[in-house]
């Protein structure tokens, strides 16, 4: 019985963990289906700070960091779209083998995802974005079944806002269950009382 309590308790939290956490290590999980908002967080160190070493790549400042992976259930590209009330900007890494190895290498992330379509000007900015704008075009190139990726988010404008992400295009797809799995549920139940265990006082 408390094994089944207790598994009702993590998962129950694990549901409602909708902010990002604020060190790598925190990670919280994501997905791209529409209709995913979370709130931004404000308030917060720059992440280079919180978790010097890493690549932050196109990012000049990481202020107010929210920390997510994404898990990919579908193979191939996945476009998206993040958009708040206020400025916001982003960098991905990855792919990694799966989240333990994703939250092994925090500290030393170095594999920012490329950018595509870039000449002398512009590039489509799909995995790391320093912009002014609170509409962002995050992206993961022809993405692999099981593969993690971890998305840094950052609340430039440091104010508490809903942030928006949704997938736009590509064949590709994220795995929604790891943010809302699957809730334990018991059906029927049998059981035979055996003898009682006096060292415990329990029956088996």
């Amino acid at each position: 019985m408390q094994r089944l309590l207790f598994c009702f308790l993590f998962l129950n939290a694990f549901v409602h963990a909708q902010i990002g956490g604020t060190t790598c290590q925190q990670m919280q999980p994501i997905c791209s289906d529409a209709g995913i908002q979370f709130t931004a967080n404000a308030g917060q160190p720059n992440a280079s700070d919180s978790d010097p070493g890493n690549d932050y790549g196109c990012l000049f400042s990481s202020p107010n960091p929210s920390w997510y992976y994404l898990e990919i259930a579908t193979s191939g590209d996945i476009i998206m779209n993040l958009s708040a009330g206020s400025d916001i900007d982003f960098i991905i890494w990855g792919p990694f083998a799966n989240l333990a190895a994703a939250q092994s290498q925090c500290g030393s992330y170095s594999n920012i995802v490329s950018d595509t379509g870039c000449d002398f000007f512009t590039c489509d900015a799909y995995g790391c974005s320093y912009s002014f704008t609170n509409n962002e075009t995050p992206g993961i190139p022809n993405a692999q079944v099981g593969q993690v990726y971890v998305m840094l988010i950052t609340n430039y404008a440091d104010n508490v806002q809903d942030v928006n992400l949704s997938q736009t295009s590509g064949s590709g797809a994220t795995d929604c269950d790891i943010v809302n799995p699957p809730v334990c549920s018991i059906t029927s139940f049998t059981a035979t009382i055996g003898a009682c265990v006096p060292a415990t006082g329990n029956y088996t």
